[in-house]
């Protein structure tokens, strides 16, 4: 009974584009967990800022006065209130603005990805980081069964 004949060379060649493949896929991975930290980081930064923006923009808004009362002032200190209300009207638009712009930052915020939406991705990365320790893990073993089926034949062995 006769062997067959192997073509040793392209086994080698296809178990070299498997573990070329697991490879990649490892540099894939390693890839998406990195972007995914930093992506994190920033999402966790950008909020400390609006946050910050949100509290300091509250407490001016919080502390400008109502017209009536402004008028009720201007009624007992005659020229000065001219000046003041000329202020009072410029940190009144100011007031409008900060107002506005915190609007805008609430729908900023409202667009961003929420913890549910990040923990569904993630979920789906360590589907993908098992799915390829399952891949590695396979090729590893045909590159072991390959080799004691090489060393077989090497050793002329039945």
């Amino acid at each position: 009974m006769t062997l067959p004949q192997l073509d040793y060379a392209a086994w080698k060649f296809w178990i070299s584009i498997l573990q070329l493949i697991g490879i990649i896929g490892l540099g894939v991975y390693s890839w998406w967990t990195n972007r995914e930290k930093v992506n994190n980081k920033r999402f966790r930064q950008l909020k400390v800022d609006i946050d910050k923006q949100v509290d300091k923009l509250q407490l001016e808004v919080d502390t400008k006065i109502s017209r009536e009362e402004a008028d009720s002032i201007a009624a007992g200190h005659g020229n000065q209130c001219h000046l003041h209300r000329r202020k009072t009207d410029d940190l009144t638009r100011q007031a409008n603005q900060i107002e506005l712009t915190v609007r805008g930052l609430q729908t900023e915020v409202g667009h961003l990805p929420n913890q549910s939406d990040i923990g569904r991705v993630h979920s789906r990365m360590d589907d993908v980081a098992k799915e390829i320790d399952q891949a590695v893990g396979e090729l590893r073993a045909t590159r072991r069964q390959m080799d004691l089926v090489l060393e077989q034949l090497l050793k002329g062995g039945k």
